[in-house]
């Protein structure tokens, strides 16, 4: 049985800004790869995709030869998609559970925490595997950091899903923590499987990116706000606002007090005619 996530029952205060700019421009990006001529491709990636052995100078190409350094490698290639799926499956785990993080760390911190999460990524995957020559691409690295994040923040939120069973469909709610324990799981298992340097899928940058996820969130979670402080500091600047306040209460507790006299003496003549 197989479960995808389409959706969850978590709500957020702010927009996810820059959640839906990441899904747009690597959209974007996408597309411009596909206009592509396959030379064009193939360059694009050999320069912004990150290639370990190149990065390690262990291979016979010199930097005067490249457009872009080595080290800018390590963010560029979280941006670049080789399919279609790829694209598709980073993207929509980063619809369903960016912007609660975003919601829980603020834009900024988000920023900060998606480079970071993709960069530890990146590397976790570049030091397992110095030698290859395989350049490695996708932003699965940084969105696996904040399903970490999300495992440690909502644990126990309802995830929708959907499972099929050969041909058998079903719409199902699941906590985040069976959803994303059974990913990460299978993120090891697939590793342990393979022998060498992944060709398709880079499982160690999903181990390191969701690794780093699950402890960084600690770092950039903003801290949480007592709405009394909040309340006691609005009351202490406005007192102009908390005039007009109490002259409102007291209105109306005056209409309350005249409607609940008239009622008693309607019902008293009402009675007089029972």
């Amino acid at each position: 049985m197989i479960f995808v996530p389409i959706s969850d029952e978590n709500s957020t205060l702010r927009k996810p800004w820059i959640t839906w700019f990441l899904i747009l421009f690597c959209t974007v990006v996408f597309i411009w790869q596909l206009s592509l001529t396959p030379e064009q491709a193939n360059l694009l990636i050999t320069e912004l995709g990150m290639t370990p052995n190149l990065l390690f100078q262990q291979a016979p190409v010199l930097e005067s030869n490249r457009i872009t350094p080595f080290w800018l490698t390590t963010v560029s290639c979280a941006f670049l998609h080789g399919s279609v799926w790829h694209l598709f499956s980073n993207m929509l785990f980063l619809w369903i559970f960016g912007d609660n993080i975003e919601d829980a760390l603020g834009h900024l911190r988000f920023i900060g925490f998606y480079i970071l999460c993709g960069f530890i990524g990146t590397m976790s995957h570049v030091f397992i595997f110095p030698e290859s020559d395989i350049p490695l691409i996708g932003a699965s690295g940084a969105v696996a950091g904040i399903l970490g994040g999300y495992l440690v923040l909502y644990p126990t939120s309802r995830i929708r899903v959907v499972s099929w069973f050969i041909i058998f469909f079903k719409f199902i709610k699941i906590p985040a923590w069976l959803v994303l324990g059974i990913w990460i799981v299978g993120q090891f298992f697939s590793l342990s499987s393979s022998s060498g340097p992944p060709q398709h899928i880079a499982y160690v940058a999903h181990i390191g990116g969701f690794i780093s996820g699950m402890i960084l969130i600690f770092v950039f979670r903003k801290s949480v706000i007592n709405p009394e402080k909040i309340l006691s500091k609005t009351q202490a600047v406005t007192p102009i606002s908390g005039y007009f306040a109490r002259q409102r209460n007291s209105y109306f507790d005056k209409n309350k007090t005249r409607q609940k006299k008239i009622i008693s003496k309607n019902q008293g003549w009402s009675n007089l005619f029972d």
